[in-house]
């Protein structure tokens, strides 16, 4: 819901800030107090084009901003599916207008094109007056509008065909991938054919490329190597006195010093053991100088192996893994473009019958909207009457569409004749601002839970109202505010009365210049401003008494 709302220099207002609770929240005050101005800031914030004379005299640009706390689900998601993350469960709107007619809009600090903004805030705000930001008014939304109104059976079959269309046109896309040209396939498969016979002809191997690295150094470096060990050999065998021949004398001295010292021994023998090594390990020495030897043949081999695993890599992919999969998946793509003509003709048939299956879901679904669009009708006009606009006719006019779609082959659209004698007209081509707020609030009376919006503003609703149709309108709009937040600018107590939060605007003049204010009011001051409503500029007791009255009513 939208819980501030902060105002710079916009027409007379100067700096304003308005704190919005949930429930209904009315504004009232003397005509010309500016109670229009904050319902354009609003629009403003929400996207409507608007032109620099909406900025105040003697200032250079204006400024809203507004902070809305997204306490709905359904909310929350539509939010995040834009790339936007909610902080603490809020988002900011801000935006400025300088009078070079430079606009800049943000949401949470980041900028945003205006249409972004405007898409975002018609799933936030629904305005009800002479304003374009409506969202009963667009004709796209009219059909899921009734589709709701219609119920879980009607809502299964439209998720139904929505399965079976998005099906549908993926064996379209298929079936045209495979009409594509003779040539084009072709030539397709003899690359797939080449691909295919160079990977597999490779005879890759997993870890042959780390295998092949390591032989390569081995007979890069033989040479050195070969030294190292031949060095090795030397100390340990062969050498003028060698590793052994000082292990074998040390061995023997201590078997003499045996005769008088038992640790001698002890070591004497340990000595032996190292000797026993030392020859096993001088024998190994030798085997492996004799084996050595520098292949340059072997090398090139490698080499060459080594440059066509490379080349693999740079076509096919950075590892055996990547190249074995791109081995697959040119497999699959030659065998489907091999088997087109068996493919076209399954193809063919699967798009036959899917297109027999969503032509009788489209009527059956056409069955339903029109029992769902009776009922509608008959809801709405009684709404209407009570609001005073009677007679009154409401229609919920279903068309077929050129082509059926994801959501079956209907266009709906409301329409309405609010006087006797005219003609039905779309909901978006009545003149009047009071007559769309009461149509719009018999509509949401009705549907207000089906299209998920957390805030709605009605301006002009009271225009032409008394008696009765006041009540209802006040009564209706309470009732309302109870499952979502409601703003109302109006000039008639009885709704002002059942406000839960009241704001009372007013003007301030010198010889300079002119600022509108806004003040929440409640208890003797909430009374005195229902009293002035009542009975204008003159208060009297009896006007407090019956302001009393009103409140205690709610």
């Amino acid at each position: 819901m939208l819980r501030q709302l902060h105002i710079t220099n916009f027409a007379l207002i100067e700096e304003l800030e308005i704190e919005l609770e949930k429930g209904l929240n009315v504004l009232t005050g003397e005509t010309g107090a500016g109670k229009s101005i904050v319902i354009d800031a609003v629009n403003f914030i929400l996207g409507e084009r608007a032109a620099a004379g909406l900025i105040r005299t003697s200032a250079e640009k204006c400024r809203i901003e507004a902070y809305f706390e997204l306490e709905h689900t359904e909310v929350l998601e539509y939010i995040k599916s834009k790339n936007i993350e909610p902080e603490d469960g809020a988002i900011v709107f801000s935006r400025e207008l300088s009078r070079s007619g430079k606009s800049s809009c943000k949401i949470n600090g980041s900028i945003v094109a205006l249409s972004q903004l405007k898409e975002i805030g018609e799933n936030l705000v629904d305005i009800h007056g002479q304003h374009e930001h409506q969202f009963l008014l667009k004709v796209s939304r009219h059909l899921d509008l009734l589709d709701r109104w219609g119920g879980e059976k009607l809502l299964t079959l439209r998720e139904r065909m929505k399965e079976l269309y998005k099906n549908f046109q993926e064996k379209k896309r298929e079936l045209d991938e495979i009409l594509k040209g003779e040539q084009d396939r072709s030539r397709e498969i003899d690359w797939l054919r080449f691909e295919i016979n160079e990977i597999e002809k490779a005879e890759l191997e997993e870890g042959e490329e780390e295998a092949l690295n390591k032989e390569k150094m081995l007979l890069t470096n033989a040479g050195k190597i070969k030294q190292h060990i031949n060095t090795a050999y030397t100390a340990l065998s062969s050498g003028e006195p060698s590793a052994l021949d000082l292990v074998i004398e040390s061995s023997r001295a201590l078997l003499q010093a045996s005769s008088w010292d038992e640790e001698a021994s002890s070591m004497a023998e340990k000595l032996k053991i190292i000797e026993l090594e030392l020859k096993e390990t001088a024998g190994d020495l030798s085997a492996h100088l004799d084996k050595m030897e520098f292949d340059p043949v072997r090398l090139e081999d490698v080499n060459e192996r080594l440059h066509q695993v490379s080349q693999l890599k740079k076509k096919y992919g950075n590892s055996f893994q990547e190249i074995t999969e791109h081995l697959k998946k040119c497999k699959q793509r030659f065998d489907r473009l091999n088997n087109s003509e068996l493919s076209l003709e399954h193809a063919r048939r699967e798009i036959e019958e899917l297109d027999r299956e969503i032509a009788g879901l489209s009527q059956k679904l056409s069955a339903e909207r029109r029992r769902a669009a009776v009922s509608l009708e008959k809801k709405i006009t009684r709404e209407l009457e009570e609001l005073g606009m009677s007679p009154v006719e409401f229609k919920v006019e279903i068309k077929p569409k050129a082509e059926i779609g994801s959501t079956g082959g209907d266009d709906v659209e409301f329409l309405i004749s609010p006087n006797p004698g005219e003609p039905l007209k779309p909901l978006s081509r009545i003149a009047s601002g009071g007559e769309i707020s009461r149509i719009m609030l018999a509509a949401k009376t009705i549907l207000g839970r089906l299209d998920g919006i957390p805030t709605l503003i009605f301006d002009e609703i009271d225009t032409g109202l008394g008696g009765r149709a006041a009540e209802s309108v006040a009564k209706k709009l309470y009732g309302i505010s109870r499952e979502r937040q409601v703003l109302c600018v109006t000039h008639l107590p009885v709704i002002a009365s059942k406000a839960d939060t009241h704001y009372y605007l007013y003007k301030e003049s010198d010889t300079k210049k002119t600022r509108t204010f806004a003040r929440k009011i409640k208890g003797d001051e909430r009374v005195k401003e229902l009293a002035r409503m009542l009975s204008g500029a003159s208060i009297t007791p009896i006007t407090i008494k019956h302001a009393k009255e009103m409140i205690g009513r709610t």
